[in-house]
């Protein structure tokens, strides 16, 4: 072809996108989905190319993540903006570990900025302390 080929679908790691690359010859890799909740796929797509260790994130590191989120979207949006982006990003951040539903669905059923921090600083205390 004369013009450059994205590849895309399905892509949530390494192998994925070197599977991508190997099967259709494709140009570029291009990633959306895969990224919503687990920002770390491109450290872990960068490691496997420079054949580096990668390490998932922890359940602290995806709370931690969390909150940073949730403070960029407080600095950016009104408070039902704030809210409602909160509950569908973390959504997809808190799933894979014990209790996660529970969390997601006190999440969503959060309605203020306030209760949002509360949750937040609850979560953080449990993942501290039940997968130290």
């Amino acid at each position: 072809m004369k013009i450059p080929v994205i590849g895309n679908g399905d892509v949530k790691g390494y192998e994925d996108y070197i599977k991508m690359i190997d099967y259709t010859g494709c140009d570029g890799v291009m990633i959306g989905r895969a990224a919503m909740g687990n920002p770390w796929v491109f450290q872990n797509i960068i490691a496997g190319l420079e054949n580096k260790q990668y390490t998932d994130p922890t359940i602290i590191d995806k709370a931690l993540l969390c909150k940073k989120h949730f403070n960029l979207l407080k600095e950016d949006k009104n408070e039902i903006q704030c809210v409602n982006l909160t509950k569908k990003h973390f959504g997809y951040y808190l799933k894979g570990f014990k209790k996660a539903s529970e969390w997601r669905v006190k999440f969503m059923q959060s309605k203020t900025i306030e209760e949002v921090e509360s949750l937040l600083e609850g979560l953080i205390q449990y993942c501290s302390k039940e997968f130290d």
